[in-house]
């Protein structure tokens, strides 16, 4: 009996990784005139695993800087401020909105133009493990 309950406790256990699963869906970059210093890309970051984590850090090929933003209202002035990582919750969505938090990729390396991608890393860290997912994103002129 002791060596079923063992068994039992096993198989939960790796049904949960390999179940896990962070995922950035419906993503895009908005174009931007050329010549311009910053992007913005937006999509759903979803995060179908039993575990929370946290996004410490982000890479994009073509640019020199990627962060995460928040983009805020305050006394009717918009502006925006990194945030220095960001929180998804076991079993969760995280939606990146034009307004809202965001992908803010900074100082190009070479010009971009609608119909290009942009190869983005997100690195993710929980109390288990650490994850990177790699997404190629296309640049749109709207969201479709």
């Amino acid at each position: 009996m002791r060596s079923i309950k063992y068994v039992f406790i096993a198989l939960v256990f790796t049904s949960d990784i390999a179940l896990a699963s962070l995922t950035l869906e419906k993503s895009w970059v908005r174009a931007a005139p050329i010549n311009s210093e910053k992007m913005s890309a937006y999509g759903l970051l979803k995060n179908t695993s039993m575990s929370s984590y946290n996004l410490i850090r982000l890479e994009a090929s073509g640019f020199k800087k990627t962060q995460i933003h928040q983009s805020q209202m305050d006394k009717e002035i918009m502006s925006m401020r990194e945030l220095k990582n960001l929180t998804i919750e076991a079993n969760s969505e995280i939606e990146l909105t034009p307004g809202g938090r965001h992908i803010m990729f900074q100082s190009p390396v070479k010009s971009f133009k609608v119909g290009d991608t942009v190869e983005l890393f997100l690195f993710f860290e929980s109390n288990y493990e650490e994850k990177v997912i790699r997404v190629n994103v296309p640049i749109k002129r709207e969201a479709s």
